[in-house]
């Protein structure tokens, strides 16, 4: 991936960076790339931090993170990278959320929308449902609860149960 300078000083984001936030997304969030389309919310997601990012930190963090897919050493080194990986945390609570976490600090931490509330990973990732939202139907509370490796023999499948 390269990239532009824009006559701002700026660089410009080329235009597979879509795919690259994708990527990206797959790798930092552990979740499939099946997963992160089926919310319906990557474009909504990839505009908001393209907006809210520092535009050269998030051109190098989108480069590191492709290029060390697979590489849990190289994601520790980004995660611990000051800059990086500020924002690849934020990306992460972002996909699990629903909401942007300006800083570590920050106490106003909008949610972006109802969708990313409802579609929030972290309901995938503790086999539950977005409270208010997305509930299973008149009488589910009757039923026992099966865990989702009981239904795939898979410990590390990630919920498609929602």
């Amino acid at each position: 991936m390269t990239f532009e300078i824009a006559p701002t000083g700026n660089p410009v984001l080329p235009a597979d960076s879509l795919a690259f936030f994708l990527a990206t997304s797959v790798v930092l969030t552990g979740f499939e790339r099946f997963d992160l389309l089926g919310t319906g919310l990557l474009q909504q997601y990839f505009d908001y931090v393209s907006t809210h990012a520092d535009s050269p930190t998030l051109l190098k963090l989108l480069q590191g993170v492709t290029a060390a897919a697979g590489s849990e050493s190289a994601v520790s080194e980004i995660l611990a990278d000051p800059e990086m990986g500020l924002l690849a945390r934020q990306i992460i609570k972002l996909w699990y959320t629903g909401q942007w976490f300006p800083s570590a600090t920050a106490t106003d931490n909008p949610i972006l929308s109802p969708s990313s509330y409802e579609q929030g990973l972290v309901w995938n990732a503790i086999e539950a449902h977005p409270p208010g939202a997305k509930q299973q139907g008149f009488g589910a509370w009757s039923e026992p609860f099966t865990p989702l490796v009981s239904l795939t023999g898979d410990a590390s499948s990630k919920g498609r149960n929602a």
